[in-house]
């Protein structure tokens, strides 16, 4: 009976710095264009170039975190300093005001929560 020359090997576990990143590029995957949306509505089109700045990065050949991690940062200042817009009129007649203070809310924390993943990478 002959002996297998193959040795088996643990597969690499992932970091904290590669789970991080895996978990930006599922957010962008799922949520990124709604992030542009919010951003074009609330910020202009600064807001549209910041969440592209984000995604170009995400899709790099080799996404450098450090990249991500400011591009996110960047994003998190920029909804942190939007004012509440509930009281404000819309623009567009049939938008709701609260459902754009919802939705900055909402990508302002999911923003801070993937930095705070690639910070502790």
């Amino acid at each position: 009976m002959q002996h297998s020359m193959l040795i088996p090997t643990e597969s690499p576990r992932p970091t904290r710095a590669t789970s991080g990143l895996k978990a930006v590029q599922r957010f962008a995957q799922r949520d990124g264009a709604a992030l542009i949306r919010v951003l074009r509505a609330a910020v202009g089109p600064s807001g549209v170039a910041a969440a592209e700045r984000l995604l170009d990065s995400l899709w790099s050949l080799e996404p450098q975190q450090d990249e991500i991690r400011g591009a996110l940062e960047n994003l998190v200042q920029m909804t942190e300093a939007l004012p509440p817009t509930v009281d404000q009129p819309s623009a567009e007649p049939d938008a709701r005001c609260d459902d754009l203070d919802n939705a900055i809310r909402y990508f302002g924390a999911r923003l801070t929560d993937l930095a705070g993943g690639l910070a502790t990478g």
